[in-house]
């Protein structure tokens, strides 16, 4: 048994070496990421590169289960990444069909699925471009309007079939716009009556914290506090992941 737990703490050890430490710094931008497993060994996979151009690439994926098994589709879905930027693969129309391909090849077989989004910034211009293969819609607050909605991109995981429709989605982020990625975790977070934290609680909080203007690791701290004191006390059920990326306000200069 000792043996047993030595290995899964190595694996536990390997596996958050392939997680970033911390975000990419983009200059006008701000950007946080969160993770907590429900397991040693989690299933949520986040990641983020700057590309040759100088876009932002950031993804974010939900194994199906938990443990071993999961962790190994983490893993093979991070090594296609890294195979994805250094063969300057399209990104991220591209590289979510080559994690199809391989999931559909490797993991179908076994019903192993993953779901990802994957999201490509252009920092100059404030351009992003979202794809999705299954994951919870992002949600996307609007500084002009101060409100959110959530950004819907009905689609299969990956592997599910043998080639997908790409339905790509881009939007021009202005002053002060943000969005917020997570995994399914959050959602269902329950309390001791069994009622899930659920959508629009989560959507409620981030649009509040976004009009007040809090920056994206504070705000991340934020709704994961509001969800420990909702939640029934325990392990979790499901890993959770949230990332924010927020286009800084121009500040006002005085006269």
């Amino acid at each position: 048994m000792l043996s047993d737990l030595e290995e899964l703490e190595y694996g536990k050890i390997v596996q958050e070496s392939l997680l970033p430490r911390e975000p990419e710094k983009i200059e006008g931008y701000d950007i946080a990421y969160f993770h907590i497993s429900a397991t040693d060994l989690a299933g949520d996979y986040h990641d983020n590169v700057l590309l040759e151009d100088g876009r932002l690439a950031i993804v974010l994926g939900d194994v199906t289960g938990h443990g071993i098994s999961a962790s190994l589709a983490m893993a093979m879905a991070k090594g296609t990444f890294n195979y994805a930027r250094d063969k300057n693969a399209e990104f991220p129309g591209e590289l979510i069909d080559m994690l199809n391909t391989m999931f559909n090849k490797e993991l179908k077989p076994k019903n192993k699925f993953m779901t990802l989004l994957s999201v490509v910034l252009t920092p100059e211009t404030g351009e992003i471009v979202f794809d999705n293969a299954g994951q919870a819609y992002p949600c996307y607050y609007s500084a002009a309007t101060q409100t959110s909605e959530e950004i819907k991109m009905p689609s299969m995981p990956l592997g599910a079939m043998k080639k997908r429709k790409k339905r790509g989605i881009s939007r021009i982020m202005e002053p002060g716009d943000a969005f917020i990625l997570y995994t399914d975790g959050i959602i269902e977070s329950s309390a001791v009556n069994g009622e899930m934290y659920g959508y629009n609680r989560f959507y409620n909080k981030f649009t509040e914290l976004m009009k007040a203007n809090i920056d994206s690791a504070k705000a991340i701290k934020a709704i994961y506090d509001e969800v420990e004191n909702y939640r029934e006390p325990g392990p979790h059920a499901d890993d959770i992941t949230m990332i924010i990326l927020r286009r800084k306000a121009y500040k006002k200069t005085s006269t």
